[in-house]
């Protein structure tokens, strides 16, 4: 079947807003966005793009690397037959310390499905690599083994996996490796009755297709909440007030979704969205189906952070058109709201993304989620990515639900490219969280570089990476970027068949830059 070609006016018409969703972002000559001072966001800064998430934080992870002490187990460099980088490095340890920020986001990955399903260019604004990191997971096929505290029980598993870097740069490629981190939360019973309410938007901008795709997806949410849960359905129509205890009084409730209209004048979702909060359980958990054409200056954060901080979660679930869809919105509503953001551009995908990740929206696995690593001296951390964070303190430890993954990528140097294969160092590894008794709790493991190093120890890696690159790839308007990736999807779905990679090459052929 001959491939349908572009409209020019699809790819042009993204122009002009480039620079409005990014600040006053300029392009290099490879393609990467490079913002003219940090913290503005894109390739090279060192924080998040403050225009893209009003008021949001930073995207991604941030990290703290500095020296470490009590590190007797590593090994002091010596200057004979060293290469001449590690001449000005310390003999201590390297210590690492990172958290994930926006962990609970899957908006990006089906809505740039969508636009390019339609053969338009996705706006850099809209690609989140962590959300394709977090949509597509490692397989824990080969978790590590960690050391449990004594009465810890429903221990989550933990993957590490390094190999040198595969692409060419200005440094040797062997002295670049590549380093993933992945923490799968324990799978938990569904907690006992809990409150939810779910807000649906009826307001005209929605439309009659964009309503009935609401419709569908807050049916399909209640369907799957626990027999026990007490539910309250709010609309932007005032007057409708429905609740359920229990599940013949759920399909009552069901029923009247089903003769839910839109509203007949006009009336602010976040109007709408401060009255059910404010009505809503303390614990409540809070979901919202919505397009997100409301201002996000409009939100009152300070309300609702209040709120949260008392144990709401407030989960966001976008149902408008892919061109029309309000990212900047849902982006201040995930930070302050502390909540999932999911977009549903079909009945498939509300089903699919709501059978996965609804036990993490109900609970809580793992509170306060960090990981620490102690490398041996002669590594160092590169800053790799758009949305990572040089400063620790902006980002905020993250919360994982029952049986969810948070991955971590890190770009790491080596002063010498030989120091790895000749020295019998370990990678130490340490994962940090709050236990429902609130006790910190520290689960380490020691992996030998050996170990780590040897051939096909790495199956994981390869996809990570390939759908990182895809996702950075999407954040340019560079055709030879984009070509790059879509070749890299291929030759690792060669050697490691997977859907979903094929999925990502495929929708690369609809790309306005490549399609041509």
């Amino acid at each position: 079947m001959a491939r349908r070609h572009p409209s020019p006016w699809s790819f042009l018409a993204a122009l002009p807003l480039l620079a409005a969703a990014c600040g006053s972002q300029q392009q290099d000559q490879l393609g990467i966005i490079d913002p003219p001072n940090p913290g503005s966001g894109g390739e090279g800064s060192t924080g998040a793009c403050t225009d893209c998430n009003e008021k949001g934080g930073p995207e991604g992870s941030g990290y703290t690397e500095e020296e470490s002490t009590g590190n007797a187990s590593q090994a002091a460099p010596t200057a004979n037959g060293l290469a001449d980088g590690c001449a000005d490095m310390s003999s201590l340890a390297r210590r690492v310390e990172t958290n994930l920020s926006g962990d609970k986001s899957f908006a990006s990955p089906a809505l740039t499905r969508a636009l390019l399903s339609q053969d338009i260019a996705p706006l850099p604004a809209h690609v989140r690599t962590q959300d394709f990191l977090n949509y597509y997971p490692p397989d824990f096929a080969k978790p590590v083994g960690t050391s449990a505290p004594s009465g810890v029980s429903d221990v989550p598993e933990l993957m590490v996996e390094l190999a040198p870097h595969s692409k060419a740069s200005k440094l040797d490629p062997a002295a670049q490796y590549d380093l993933l981190v992945a923490v799968r939360a324990p799978v938990l019973p569904p907690p006992s009755a809990p409150e939810v309410m779910v807000v649906l938007d009826t307001t005209p901008s929605v439309g009659e297709a964009g309503l009935e795709r609401g419709k569908h997806a807050a049916s399909t949410l209640i369907g799957k909440l626990p027999a026990d849960a007490k539910i309250v359905l709010k609309t932007s129509d005032p007057a409708l007030d429905a609740r359920a205890n229990g599940l013949e009084e759920r399909e009552q409730l069901l029923a009247d979704l089903t003769q839910v209209s839109l509203l007949g004048g006009e009336r602010s979702f976040s109007e709408t969205l401060e009255a059910a909060t404010a009505e809503a359980d303390q614990h409540a958990r809070v979901f919202l189906v919505t397009d997100g054409e409301d201002d996000p200056t409009q939100l009152d954060a300070s309300a609702l952070a209040a709120r949260t901080e008392k144990g709401m979660v407030v989960h966001s679930i976008a149902i408008g058109a892919p061109l029309a869809h309000g990212d900047r919105y849902f982006r201040a509503l995930a930070w302050v709201g502390r909540g999932y953001y999911l977009y549903v551009d079909s009945d498939q995908e509300a089903e699919s993304l709501l059978t996965a990740h609804l036990p993490g929206m109900l609970s809580s696995a793992l509170q306060d989620v960090r990981v620490e690593l102690l490398l041996p001296w002669y590594f160092k951390v590169v800053r790799d990515g758009s949305e990572q964070s040089l400063d620790f303190t902006q980002t905020k430890p993250q919360n994982i639900g029952p049986g969810a993954t948070a991955t971590y990528l890190f770009r790491l140097e080596v002063c010498d490219g030989n120091l790895p294969y000749t020295t019998p160092d370990v990678v130490k590894v340490a994962l940090r969280y709050n236990a429902d008794n609130g006790e910190s709790v520290a689960l380490p493991a020691d992996l030998s570089l050996d170990a780590l190093l040897a051939p096909n120890a790495n199956p994981q890696l390869p996809r990570t990476l390939a759908i990182r690159d895809y996702a950075e790839a999407l954040k340019t308007l560079d055709s030879q970027r984009l070509a790059e990736a879509k070749q890299r999807l291929d030759q690792v779905g060669a050697t490691f068949p997977d859907p979903a990679l094929t999925q990502l090459s495929s929708l690369l052929e609809h790309h306005p830059l490549l399609g041509q």
